[in-house]
This record gives structure tokens, sequence and C-alpha cells, in this order.
């Protein structure tokens, strides 16, 4: 079996078999922010601390909501604008990671219930 053969084969089984580890999903639902850091490692990142609501994954922890994560400058900007909203007024928040479960990629945050 030819090196590049093989390298294509274990990527093949990898990403077929490693699908639910790569997935994406809800990091917290229903949460409130209570602090928020305009960087994180001074990297172009926001961090959202968030309590209360539903998380398996990230229950008082940082959640890093990196611009490398985001389709677009935009959107990051609007993540972050979402996110101080949530600072202030207190509204519940969503957040979802595209990449895989873990707090390090966050891209979505959705406002209210």
């Amino acid at each position: 079996m030819s090196r590049l053969y093989r390298s294509a084969l274990i990527a093949a089984i990898l990403c077929g078999a490693g699908g639910t580890a790569l997935a994406g999903a809800y990091l917290v639902t229903g949460g409130t922010v209570t602090q928020v850091a305009n960087t994180s490692g001074n990297n172009p990142a926001f961090v959202v601390l968030v309590t209360g609501g539903t998380s398996n994954t990230c229950p008082a922890t940082w959640i890093i909501f990196s611009q490398a994560d985001a389709p677009d400058a935009a959107t990051f900007q609007r993540a972050y604008a979402a996110a101080m909203v949530a600072l202030t007024t207190g509204v519940s928040v969503s957040i979802y990671n595209y990449a895989d479960a873990t707090c390090n990629h966050a891209s979505y945050l959705q406002l209210g219930p």
C-alpha cells in the first residue's frame, strides 16, 4: 500500500468515524452573560463568562470567540456587540460552536430564549 493511499485512507476513516467528534454543539442555552473581555491571550478574540442556563460543556467557564472561527470580520463584530447587549441588559443567551464541542471556538451568539 503506497504512502499516499494509506494517508488518504486514514483521513477518510477519521473524517467518517470522527464526524461526531468534529460536530458542532450548543455550549450554553438560556444562560446569562456576567463578564466580557475584549481579548483572550492578546489574540483577536473575545471571551464571555456565562452563568445559569443549560450547559454540559462550558459551565462557569470562559467561552472564547476567536475571529478565526467566524465566517468573516463583520460576523465576529456582531457577536461581540450581541455579547455586550446581553451583559448590559441581562437578556439570556445561547452560544453555539460550529467546529466542535469545546469552549474554545464559539461563533454563534443568540439573544433571547
